[in-house]
């Protein structure tokens, strides 16, 4: 499953050396909602930051891991080349078949991986827009994705 907890990477996002114990990485680190609402602002470009995060070694379909992959002019589905099924770039996400958009989602990620990341549903759903029920939904989709991948690494 894709790592929610990185921010995805744009040109026009500035970007800072972010030190780390084993290595050095360059990622752009967003001091406030409103600067990564000004490096995304609409939907488009939150599906072509996302895209280029995730594919960033080249584009695989989420059903059977073929690379022949066909791009839709509208430039948010795709269509496999092998298995023949259409997806978007959130099939294998923890945002697979919600109805929020990718932007709401990377917002509600950045704003739970901050240090001080004891949100609530209810602070979710003003920051972000939407219902205090699709906010809770998207925390629990989240937490169970950490949880999951942290006790992968003891081998459960």
């Amino acid at each position: 499953m894709f790592c929610l907890y990185t921010i995805v990477t744009q040109r026009s996002i500035p970007k800072r050396t972010v030190h780390k114990r084993d290595r050095l990485s360059v990622e752009p680190v967003f001091q406030s909602l409103q600067e990564i609402m000004a490096a995304i602002p609409d939907e488009q470009s939150a599906i072509d930051a996302f895209t280029a995060r995730r594919w960033q070694k080249g584009a695989f379909c989420p059903h059977c891991g073929s690379e022949r992959i066909y791009h839709f002019s509208d430039r948010r589905t795709h269509k496999c080349g092998e298995c023949r099924k259409r997806f978007s770039i959130k099939v294998g996400t923890a945002f697979e078949g919600t109805k929020v958009g990718l932007r709401e989602c990377m917002l509600a990620v950045w704003l739970m991986t901050r240090k001080d990341a004891k949100v609530t549903s209810a602070q979710l759903a003003r920051d972000i827009g939407v219902t205090q029920k699709t906010a809770w939904h998207m925390l629990r989709r989240m937490r169970r994705v950490r949880w999951s991948r942290y006790l992968g690494q003891f081998g459960h």
